[in-house]
């Protein structure tokens, strides 16, 4: 971030919310979460003169994912699943429509049976694993992994097609959120030990920081001649 004030409320921010984890404060821990998203659309809209609305969808989407699945109650997860699937498919097509090479998308296209059998290995794994402390989320978070880890995939495919520095900054995103959700998903489901919370809160400062990053250097007006 060049916006130093904007740099340094981000810092503030991402202070408050980690010091509200290791001193277990929840209070201090949700005012210091809620308030990434909007510094780091602030940076956006400072940095850039004629806004695309694609930046404050995905904002939007995240910030709701993040009040319905840590500030409220775990009936309201739903929502931020949903919410953050969204988020997570915009950016997908975002970095699917950003190979320009038609062979990549077609390697993508013919690696389609590999990755739905994954998937179909990787749900059953889950379920024998945690199925029964998921209860009734248990086909949200399945839902949920799917879209995050074909989100994964296509920025892996999107950088090694070629390696820029904006699909950098998406890489560095979804295995933020990889590495978040999978150390939030041992604190839930495994064993509520501080290191996956805190690791999960590291997580989340790089995601935000490096997806105000990535929606600034990006040029979402090429999407639409695409």
């Amino acid at each position: 971030m060049r916006d130093k004030p904007v740099l340094y409320a981000y810092l503030i921010a991402s202070a408050i919310f980690l010091a509200g984890v290791i001193s277990g404060m929840p209070w201090v821990e949700h005012t210091g979460r809620l308030l990434l998203v909007p510094i780091a659309y602030l940076y956006y809209s400072r940095a850039v003169i004629k806004r695309h609305y694609l930046p404050l969808v995905i904002m939007v989407l995240c910030w709701l994912g993040l009040f319905f699945g840590y500030v409220l109650s775990q009936k309201w997860q739903v929502v931020s699943f949903i919410s953050y699937s969204l988020a997570y498919i915009i950016l997908t097509v975002i970095c699917f429509k950003s190979i320009r090479l038609l062979r990549v998308k077609r390697l993508l296209y013919s690696a389609l049976p590999v990755i739905i059998l994954w998937f179909v290995y990787f749900i059953y794994s889950i379920k024998d694993i945690f199925g029964n402390q998921m209860g009734k989320l248990y086909p949200y978070v399945m839902g949920y992994s799917i879209i995050l880890s074909l989100f994964m995939i296509v920025t892996l495919v999107s950088f090694f097609n070629k390696e820029t520095k904006i699909k950098l900054f998406a890489v560095i995103i979804a295995l933020s959120f990889v590495v978040g959700d999978i150390m939030i998903g041992f604190y839930n489901y495994l064993e509520a030990d501080f290191l996956f919370k805190f690791v999960n809160a590291v997580a989340t400062v790089a995601a935000y920081f490096f997806l105000a990053r990535f929606i600034t250097a990006f040029n979402f007006r090429r999407l639409e001649i695409a």
